[in-house]
């Protein structure tokens, strides 16, 4: 998967193929009303680690902590889930927030989200023009049939693509691509 991420990176969809590609240490972030459920599903995490930082932010005020203690460690760092504490009225708040770290930050940082409902292939992403403007890639991914479709929305080298990346048992088997402009 190198050379599909860079440095900034906004995934939406499925967003558990980042820590298919990301190797440890790093820091999670991941926010969310703990009402809602589990902020974290660790089994879609592929290994049990003490390189990997855990930080939950139940609120605003915890995520701007939990991003001030990771941009300390200087390790990559994943965000979960934006959407589970912002919404659009309140993305202005989540702009502030990433400013430093989406300006700044010399490490790789992969935020995610959900996407939106839309007639449109793919659906955007639920997450602020902001964000979506200062990340070096936006990514739409699926999971099927055991693979994961990942449709580069926005990339700095490469048109809009697509690539299907197989798995058997865990395994990565290959990595096919397709440029093309009308996906399937």
């Amino acid at each position: 998967m190198e050379g599909i991420f860079d440095k900034r990176n906004l995934i939406y969809g499925d967003s558990s193929i980042v820590f298919m590609i990301l190797d440890p240490p790093y820091v999670i972030i991941a926010l969310g009303d703990y009402h809602d459920g589990p902020l974290l599903d660790p089994s879609i995490l592929p290994f049990n680690s003490d390189e990997v930082f855990f930080a939950p932010a139940y609120n605003k005020n915890q995520l701007r902590i939990a991003l001030k203690k990771g941009l300390e460690l200087g390790l990559p760092i994943v965000i979960l889930s934006i959407n589970r504490l912002f919404s659009f009225n309140t993305f202005s708040k989540l702009n502030n927030a990433l400013h430093s770290i989406l300006n700044s930050y010399g490490e790789q940082v992969f935020i995610t989200t959900n996407e939106l409902k839309s007639r449109n292939f793919p659906p955007s992403p639920n997450a602020p023009h902001y964000i979506r403007h200062l990340v070096d890639v936006v990514a739409y991914v699926r999971r099927k049939n055991g693979s994961y479709i990942i449709y580069i929305v926005k990339h700095p080298t490469m048109p809009y693509s697509k690539f299907v990346w197989r798995f058997s048992y865990g395994k990565e088997l290959s990595l096919l691509s397709f440029v093309s402009t009308n996906p399937s």
